[in-house]
């Protein structure tokens, strides 16, 4: 049985994404450079905020799901380890931003109560979180026949 059949539509929708972002990322980069705003942002990370806290991470990110995405989508042998330790980095930088919206004022919103303008800070939900916990379940479940 060809392991490429043990992935999930929904995952198989995804690698192909992720590799796509991978090979378009030296465009975007140029796009971005040149005056073209292109906005790009994951879990947290937004590309040109800050060259260190930002651009480079984000940048990094995409290479290295585009390689797992790659090495899931080719059955490679360390593809199921290298997607466990992306999902796993994942879910732990999506926690880590939320908190540090916290902090940042990343998520406020202005509120009237008692007829006063409040100011209430609110954490800033990664939306991501909603698909790498369940990959996170699906690369478990899937370890063993992937051999």
């Amino acid at each position: 049985m060809e392991r490429r059949m043990l992935l999930p539509q929904w995952m198989k929708v995804f690698i192909w994404l992720f590799m796509a972002y991978a090979l378009l990322l030296p465009l975007l980069v140029l796009l971005n450079y040149s005056g073209v705003g292109v906005p790009l942002q994951m879990y947290g990370f937004k590309y040109g905020i800050s060259l260190i806290w930002g651009t480079i991470p984000f940048c990094l990110l995409v290479l290295f799901k585009g390689f797992v995405a790659y090495s899931l989508w080719k059955e490679k042998d360390g593809a199921i380890g290298l997607a466990k330790i992306d999902a796993i980095a994942g879910i732990v930088i999506c926690v880590l931003m939320m908190i540090a919206s916290l902090f940042t004022g990343g998520a406020s919103d202005g509120v009237v109560i008692d007829g006063r303008a409040q100011s209430v800070t609110m954490i800033d939900f990664r939306f991501e979180l909603l698909f790498l916990i369940p990959y996170l379940i699906t690369l478990n479940r899937i370890e063993y026949d992937w051999g």
